[in-house]
């Protein structure tokens, strides 16, 4: 079962974030970013973001990279988005064979071999992260493939504080030519109803460029598309942040004159997440599979 990453507490994180009268600065927070597709949709359209990735030397299997990440979502505003493309490697069929996840282990996998203990941690700090986003009034994100064990993994009382989603061909935003597309699907939950806006078909009439290959019986992946498929097309970051935008958020860009923190827009942001949360739980667990993965 997942462990809280590094001992942390999320009542104590609360507790002091609280009493140390964090200022909440950020709109938007993308964690295991990649290229940051998110982060940058949001800050072409005004809103101050933050990203996290191994790449920028943000390291969230140390403590330092953990608790850097901590601080980046306490800063993140009510209604704020709080995005995870927790990294799926052990999560996913190739290499399963190593990884042992399965229904009789509760989908821990081999706890021995490397990747599956890296992906363990992650799985546990995405869920720690998500959790202080529900305590804190943030739209929360995780993306991984519609077919990834992840979602075994983590807890059923857990998803099911995610309870919209939407499965989302990777070629409807990449601006390739038809028939030199990856092929790729990509499932979000969400607490915010408005992920749904993101189920969409593939619409290609050309072949897709496959990232494994198969031989004697044998599926293998090709490591430099698997890492380019990583990466979100730069449309897709923005059409998440225009859902975002559209239909959740509602406060940061003072273009009507009003404070982001006056009573009225506290009001607004109150009015909206009780909305959110009523939808959430009138839909139940069964919100999540209404949507076909095409």
């Amino acid at each position: 079962m997942p462990r809280r990453p590094f001992g942390a507490c999320l009542t104590k994180t609360l507790f002091d974030a609280n009493n140390q009268g964090i200022i909440r600065d950020l709109d938007v927070v993308e964690l295991w970013s990649g290229v940051g597709s998110i982060a940058s949709a949001a800050q072409k359209a005004g809103y101050k973001a933050a990203t996290v990735d191994l790449k920028n030397g943000e390291d969230l299997t140390t403590r330092e990279g953990f608790e850097d990440a901590v601080s980046k979502v306490l800063r993140l505003k009510p209604g704020g988005l709080l995005s995870m493309g927790i990294e799926c490697r052990s999560f996913v069929f190739l290499n399963s064979s190593n990884c042992k996840r399965n229904y009789y282990n509760q989908y821990a996998g081999d706890t021995k071999y490397e990747p599956v203990k890296t992906g363990n941690l992650f799985a546990n700090e995405g869920k720690f992260f998500a959790d202080l986003g529900f305590a804190r009034g943030l739209i929360v994100v995780i993306e991984n493939l519609p077919a990834s064990t992840l979602w075994s993994y983590l807890p059923v009382n857990f998803m099911k504080k995610l309870p919209f989603s939407a499965v989302c061909n990777r070629c409807v935003f990449d601006d390739a030519p038809d028939g030199q597309r990856l092929s790729k699907k990509c499932k979000f939950f969400s607490n915010a109803p408005w992920i749904t806006a993101l189920q969409c078909p593939c619409t290609c009439w050309g072949d897709h460029i496959s990232l494994t290959t198969y031989k004697d019986g044998q599926i293998t992946g090709k490591p430099e598309l698997l890492k380019e498929s990583e990466a979100y097309p730069a449309r897709l970051g923005e059409e998440l942040v225009n859902a975002w935008m559209t239909d959740g958020y509602l406060g940061l860009l003072d273009v009507d004159g009003e404070s982001s923190d006056s009573p009225e827009r506290k009001s607004k942001r109150a009015r909206t997440w009780q909305s959110l949360e009523a939808s959430a739980s009138s839909s139940g667990s069964s919100g999540r599979r209404g949507w076909q993965e095409l």
